[in-house]
Order: structure tokens, then sequence, then C-alpha cells
């Protein structure tokens, strides 16, 4: 049987669903038989030999130097520019055994695990995934989760943004013929918002993207570090010592058990019951417990709250929205638990938050899989339908008896059969052409933000001088004019045969495809030459670091719970 997997590699937590060749969805357990794992990497002192997800997690209260988390953020990042210190504003990047890991290869590492558990679990092999990103993520970061795809030994069909997987998810339960969504995915490292219309088509659901925004430096992460900070500072004025200025395994193991502690606080402060918890800390002999109402807590991060309120305001603003426009808000990501966060979503919006349908742990990644089984029928040119377990999903807490209710529920429901008729995202960033405009560079928008695709553009443009040999075709991603405010994606060089005077035009023409792919091609309109070029991000390993990458994955010794 042919098994496809939708991945939803998270920053701080991953989940997988597989679907079969009939679009029957399986939520897929991990070796510790639990449905979400940490994108957590530990690595032993023995080359080659990690552990990934819990028990990685948990040696930050022993060994946090040897940990890694929070990957996601570094993705399209070369791998000496990782992890920026505020404190000593440097870059540490990822070296363990003498050796410097690019982002993507810490990430294979989670997504090599994520592969061999759900073909331990569904006993067969398998190839061929969907994986997920931020909605904003630009090529590079996509492109970047692609290697991280294919260094685990997969065939990435398409790296979908996480807003448009939720509302595949969501659509195949929705009962409502046309919705207007606003989708809030505030995850653990990075805060995502897109507007999405669902509509029922001839023959099926369409889910259409309208327009994204966010942070990818926003989420639950950073509420455990204005967490830190404060139990840092208190610390800090009871005690006249400053962590940050400290050295050592004391200090180290010290930060690690802290960071455990604020992230468990506020899980606990996300049970309705829990109106207070104690965080302790524990340095050189000396001893700090701290109550945390739920109110304190609140406030001591509504500056994080705010910066939420502002992005949803300005991508309604940007839109010529408003809350009245929207039908229904889905709420996604694990600091969707959090209950300040709801109550403050209500209160801008004057709106409910959704909770009912779809589980915002798992709906990306049953919806990565949604997306892998339709691009499967696509290609053999028949109809997408995909058979969900009903579900009626109540946002609860961590509790082991109520997750467990809810598996048990979810597993035991009748599969409701949905028809999907297509699905469409937006460009996150704008695509631009690198110009001379009076002389100076400018970044032209031959493809513009929000834009869907696959979509595509051609303009002329004229030679700037006498005599030129070639015409170089930059392709870069921004919304400043300034090309020195945008990212190069790539070029294409059209030689120009002949004479050729000032103001001879080239046909310039950018395409992206349904995956997100650029193409550019330029036509030299006097001689009817032409290039063409596919831009991908310039891999920041080279053909014998992703060979060596590959390798050491196949060689990859997991540790057994």
């Amino acid at each position: 049987m042919s098994v496809l997997l939708g991945i939803d590699l998270g920053t701080t937590n991953c989940s997988v669903t597989a679907i079969d060749e009939n679009g029957n969805t399986t939520i897929v357990k991990n070796r510790d038989n639990e449905y979400i794992t940490p994108s957590a990497v530990y690595f032993n002192t023995i080359p080659n030999n990690y552990i990934i997800g819990k028990r990685a997690k948990e040696k930050a209260s022993t060994d946090p130097k040897n940990l890694v988390t929070l990957v996601k953020r570094e993705m399209g990042k070369v791998k000496e520019e990782v992890r920026f210190n505020r404190y000593d504003r440097k870059f540490h990047p990822y070296i363990y055994w003498g050796r410097t890991f690019s982002p993507e290869e810490v990430s294979s590492k989670i997504l090599n695990q994520l592969k061999q558990d759900a073909q331990a679990a569904l006993n067969c092999e398998i190839t061929k995934a969907v994986i997920t990103c931020p909605a904003y993520f630009g090529q590079n970061e996509k492109e970047a989760t692609r290697l991280a795809g294919e260094l685990a030994g997969l065939e990435v069909l398409e790296v979908i943004p996480e807003p448009t997987a939720a509302c595949l998810q969501y659509g195949t339960m929705s009962k409502k013929d046309n919705e207007r969504i606003f989708v809030f995915d505030l995850g653990g490292g990075t805060f995502d918002i897109t507007i999405v219309d669902v509509t029922s088509g001839s023959s099926g659901k369409k889910i259409d993207v309208k327009c994204c925004g966010g942070d990818s430096k926003l989420g639950g992460a950073d509420w455990d570090y204005y967490m830190l900070d404060y139990m840092l500072n208190r610390f800090d004025r009871e005690y006249h010592v400053d962590l940050a200025f400290e050295e050592g395994t004391e200090k180290d193991i010290t930060y690690g058990k802290l960071t455990l502690d604020v992230e468990r606080a506020k899980k606990e402060l996300s049970k309705p019951d829990v109106t207070e918890t104690k965080i302790v800390m524990e340095y050189g002999g000396a001893k700090l417990e701290e109550v945390i109402t739920r109110k304190k807590y609140a406030e001591i991060t509504d500056q994080l709250t705010e910066q939420c309120k502002t992005y949803c305001q300005n991508l309604l603003l940007d839109n010529n929205l408003t809350w009245d426009d929207i039908d229904t808000i889905l709420m996604v990501g694990s600091m969707s638990n959090c209950l300040f966060i709801q109550e403050a979503l209500a209160q801008w919006s004057g709106k409910p938050v959704n909770f009912g349908i779809v589980n915002p742990k798992t709906c990306v990644s049953e919806g990565a899989a949604i997306r892998a089984y339709s691009k499967l029928c696509a290609s053999e040119g028949r109809q997408t339908v995909v058979k969900t377990h009903a579900q009626t999903f109540k946002y609860d807490s961590e509790d082991p008896e109520a997750i467990a209710k809810i598996e048990e529920e979810t597993s035991e429901a009748e599969r409701v059969s949905t028809v999907i008729e297509s699905a469409t995202s937006v460009l996150p960033a704008s695509i631009c052409l690198k110009l001379l405009r009076k002389g100076e560079d400018y970044a032209y928008k031959m493809l513009k933000q929000n834009q869907p695709y696959p979509c595509s553009f051609v303009k002329e443009f004229p030679l700037s001088k006498d005599d030129m040999d070639e015409v170089t075709l930059t392709v870069l991603e921004g919304e400043k004019e300034d090309p020195s405010y945008c990212v190069e994606l790539g070029s294409a060089v059209l030689p120009l045969e002949g004479s050729h005077s000032k103001g001879d035009k080239v046909s310039v023409s950018f395409n992206v495809d349904e995956n997100g792919i650029i193409q550019v091609s330029g036509i030299d309109l006097k001689t009817n030459k032409s290039v063409k070029a596919e831009i991908r991000r310039k891999n920041t390993l080279s053909s014998d670091d992703i060979a060596k990458a590959k390798e050491d994955v196949d060689n990859d010794e997991f540790e057994l719970p």
C-alpha cells in the first residue's frame, strides 16, 4: 500500500499524519507512543548518536549545551551565523564532534526519526511527504526545509504554508458552504496569521489563501524568555547575582532547569482550574520561590500579546478588511491553549474563538497529508476524496487522561468523506527584478506580496547603455525599493549577440509554479535569443557536505526510550 506523510515540522513540536491510497488519514504515534514529538536534538558524546524528542528536551536540566532547540528559527541561514545571543552579541553555531552542522542537517535528524517512527507504526516503507512551514517563510527558508527533508531520505512533494494546511483539515470538517477564516497560529517559536476563504465549488471544497503575515521570532518560547528574565531579575535583586555574567556548569544547569520550570508554569496556568503556580530557582546555595498568578503572568508578558494584536490589525488594515469581514477565527498552535491569549483575541475581534472541530496540535500535519494525497490524485487524474475521523475537539490541558480520552473518541468516530477541489497559497513577499532607476539600483516588483500562485508576469525593459554583451537578471525577494534591503534569490545571464544600443529591449518573465518554485526567463527582442533558469536557493552546503549529511542520516543511531 502506498502511504504518504504530512509533517508539521514545528519550531517546538512536530506531528505526523499518514494518508493511504484510499484517502484515509491516520495521526501517527512516535516511539514514545505519543502524537507530539518535541523538536529537540541532543548530541551524545558518541558521534552520530542522538536523542530526539521528549527525552532530548529533558536534557535541558542536565546538559543544555549539547541540546539544540528552536532550529526552525534558523532555517535558511548559513551555518556559521545561527543562534545569535542577545547577551554576548555573538553567533553560536551548532558545533559538535568537531564539526559545524547547518540548520538543515539538524532538522533532518528530527525528520529522519519522524519518518522512522511512522514506518514502524505503519509497518511499511515511506518515501514521500509534504512538509509545512510558516506562511511568511521566503524562498530561502522553504528551500532549506525542502533540503532537510531530502537529507532525511524523503521526496518532498511540496513545502506548504501551515495555515493552508490547517484550513485543508478544517475544510473537511466544516459544514458551512462559504466561510472567511482568520487563522491565528501562535506556535512555540513562530507567529502566523492568514486570512483564508473556504468555499464550496462545483466539485468540492476550495481553499484560497487571501493574505498572510506574522513574525518568525515570536512564539511560545518568547513568553518563556520573558518569564526567565523576570525570574533572573528577581534573583539578582534578592541575591545580587546576575546569572548572565556567571560561568560554569552550575550556571548552565540552573538555566536549563529554570527553562523547563517556566514552560511548566505556562502550561499549568493554561488549565481552567489553575489560577496560580510556583516557579523555583536555585543557584550557588541560594533559593528563590515565586508564586505566579495567571493575571501576573499575563502582565509580565503583555508586550508580546500586544505585538500579536498589532500584527492582526495591520494584516486587516493592509487588505482593507475589518473583523466584521471575518466569519471564523481558527486558533492553531500550542500557545492557543493559553487562556489569556484566547481572552485577548476574543476581546480584539469581538468574536468567539473556534475550537470544536479541529485539533490545534495536529490539524497542520493532517492538512499536509491531505495536500500530499491531492497531488497524488491530480497526477493520476482522479478526484481528491479524503476520509477523516469526525471529532468534536475541545482544546483541554496536558492531562494524559484527558488526551487519551480524546484520542480514543477520535479513533472510534466514523470517517467523514470530503471532496477537495483545490487549494491555493499566496506569495509571502514580493519577487523583484534588480534594475537601474536614474542610475541607482532599484528593486522592481514583478510579482507582489500576497499574490496567489501559480502566477506569472512579463514586461519589457530597455538596455541602460550601448554595446552591452550580456544582461544579468537578478531575482530579489522583499518589499523595499533599495535592493540592499531585499534577499537575493539567484540570477540568470542572457548573452547579447551582435551590436546593441541603449534602449534595445529585453522581455523578462517571472513565473511561480504550484509548488512555489520561481522561474525567470529573458528574451533579447533584437535577436530572439533567450535564457531560462529555475531560481532555487544557493545551497550553503557543498555537494560533499550534502553527501556526508545523507550518509550520516543513514548511519544515525537514535537512543531508544
